[in-house]
């Protein structure tokens, strides 16, 4: 779906602050507040926009160790794929789950209490599911930046990095993308984000 420049200055908006009004919303667009809703209400109904969520502090409910696990399957045919991807929807530790190319076959991001408690879901939980090959984890120690929004460019961006020279014209991909209607904007729907999202 073709996004204009207001309808990606509304995305990196809510973005920000899904708490947004939409009176201030339409302030900071420069369009009326009527025809700001009806663009806010099209972008959801095509599943541009995903939904809206509060971001809780992980530390102050228990949640204060997060780990990147790289996992690796003995087998690898489909359903052995399928399987695992169920199962590790049944754990609540598990925020989010990748299946990615490369040494391993899956990346996990689990978020529990402490070290402990990690110890304890991969003893109890993660190495009781059939098909495990193995298991590398790497815990975060800090994190550095907070979760970053996906940036949807519009074209005063393009014009504005021009106009400073850190663009050059567009090259070939560049036009086939506008002709189809993508220019640079990534959709949300699209990437099936959280947009968690996120790691």
């Amino acid at each position: 779906m073709p996004l204009d420049t207001t309808d990606r200055r509304i995305l990196n908006l809510l973005q920000e602050d899904g708490r947004m009004t939409n009176a201030r919303l339409a302030e900071e667009v420069a369009i009326s507040p009527s025809a700001t809703l009806e663009r806010v209400r099209r972008l959801e109904r095509l599943r541009v926009i995903l939904g809206y969520r509060a971001i809780a502090n992980p530390e102050t409910v228990d949640c204060g160790t997060s780990a990147f696990v790289a996992v690796s399957l003995a087998a690898h045919e489909k359903q052995a794929l399928e399987v695992f991807e169920s199962r590790v929807r049944e754990f609540p530790e598990v925020t989010a789950c990748y299946h990615v190319a490369g040494g391993m076959d899956f990346l996990l991001k689990v978020v529990v209490k402490d070290i402990p408690a990690y110890r304890e879901f991969v003893v109890k939980r993660l190495s009781r599911l059939p098909n495990i090959g193995h298991v590398e984890t790497s815990f975060v120690w800090i994190r550095s930046r907070r979760r970053r929004p996906c940036r949807f460019r519009s074209r005063r961006d393009e014009g504005d990095e021009r106009r400073n020279g850190v663009v050059e014209e567009a090259g070939t991909g560049d036009r086939e993308l506008r002709k189809a209607g993508l220019g640079r904007a990534m959709v949300l729907g699209a990437l099936g984000l959280e947009p968690e999202g996120e790691v």
